[in-house]
Parts: C-alpha cells; structure tokens; sequence
C-alpha cells in the first residue's frame, strides 16, 4: 500500500525528504525569479502528529518501519519498545495495516492502550479474508479510506455497507447494496426509516417505510405513536 498526498496546483515538485517531512516546491507570487519559489514541508503520513518529535522517536519509527517491511519483527519490536508516546503506537498501527501485519497491529493497539482496538482485532480474526479484518483495524484507526480499498479487495462489500451505515453515510450504503447486496437493502430502508421516524421527519419515513415493504404496519404505527391519526 502506498500513501497519496493531495497537493496544491502551486506546487511544482517534490524537492527532497527530510524526516519527518517531504519538501516540496512552492510557487508565489513574484516578479523576480529569485523568490518565485519557496519550500514548503509537509509531515509524512507515518509521522502525522508527530513533527516535533526528538531524534531518537524518528529513528525508532523508520527503523520499526525498515524492519516490518522485511518481516524482522523481533528487530522491529526491539526498535519501538522503549517508546512511551500513544501517538507513535498509533502511527505504526496504521504501518502495520498498510503492511497486512494483523498480529503486530494488535500489539502497537495494546499498547496504545486503546482496549476497543484491541477488541476490534480480536472481532476480526472471525472474518476469513485477511483483507476484511485488516479494514476492520482500520476503521479503529480512523483510516477510512484504506478500509474501503481493503473490503474492496475482498470483495466484502456487505461489511463495507456496514461502515458506511455506522458513519451515517446511508446514500453511499443504498447505492453499494443496489449494485452488490440487493438482498439487504429493504433492511436498510426500514433502519433509515426508523432514523427519519426519530427526527420528526414523516414524509421521508413514509417513502422509506414504502421501500422497505413495511409501510402497511409501520406507517399507521408511527402516525398514531406520533397523534398524527385519528
């Protein structure tokens, strides 16, 4: 798995790396040419959060990340274990998923002392694709996007639709049950459904509850709990 930097139209090139930054080249504006440009730095994803960390932090992250990319995972543990920051351990959790290292995952969670990552990990190893349970870590670790590329992979576009349902995003959920799980979407009608129920927003739940094959007993029910019907 490779990172991808999103960068401005003025940047014109990367110009070097300097732990913990790349160093891009930035346009201004400028009528010499002298100063029509200036570096600009921006964290490298292994390092967000920790751009000021000391000189010993960066060793121990790029020589965990050198020796997890080779499979020494006895080096790679000796290189981080002395480390305390929560934040570092997080930062190579999400290494480890961009690696497919589910068992040291869970041992940078354990000590972020993050018990619902933890927990996640241990939920996962029930899927039998590598690839859904690492997703599942993912999420944990607020990496949404590599979650969607990994339950892409796997083609376990039911846990994906699960995702988007727990982040609110029902439009993205419908639309990827219409194409992969059409089986599952009268119970995502009625689960929205109840959602508009809750805010006072009737009209919508009548057409969700019509879509869901449940508006014959649900829609009397909701107008009558709500003293809309006589």
């Amino acid at each position: 798995s490779h990172d991808v930097y999103k960068l401005e139209k003025a940047v014109e090139s990367l110009f070097g790396v300097e732990i913990p930054n790349l160093v891009f080249e930035h346009r201004v504006a400028s009528d010499d040419p002298a100063t029509a440009y200036k570096l600009i730095d921006r964290p490298l994803k292994d390092f967000t959060g920790l751009e000021s960390a000391d000189e010993n932090v960066r060793r121990a992250i790029v020589d965990f990340g050198f020796y997890l990319s080779i499979g020494n995972l006895d080096e790679a543990y000796k290189a981080v274990k002395t480390v305390q920051n929560p934040v570092v351990w997080e930062n190579m959790a999400q290494m480890c998923v961009k690696t497919k290292r589910l068992d040291v995952a869970e041992i940078c969670l354990g000590n972020m002392k993050f018990a619902r990552g933890v927990k996640a990990v241990r939920e996962a190893k029930a899927e039998p694709e590598l690839d859904a349970q690492l997703a599942m870590v993912a999420i944990q670790l607020n990496m949404k996007d590599e979650a969607r590329n990994l339950y892409e992979s796997s083609k376990r576009y039911d846990l994906m639709t699960k995702m988007y349902q727990a982040g609110g995003e029902w439009e993205k959920a419908i639309k990827l049950s219409e194409s992969y799980n059409r089986i599952e979407l009268p119970a995502l009608y009625f689960r929205l459904a109840r959602m508009h129920e809750l805010s006072h927003d009737f009209d919508k739940a009548i057409e969700l509850y019509e879509q869901s094959g449940n508006h014959i007993k649900e829609v009397p029910r909701m107008l009558l709990q709500a003293g809309q019907l006589e």
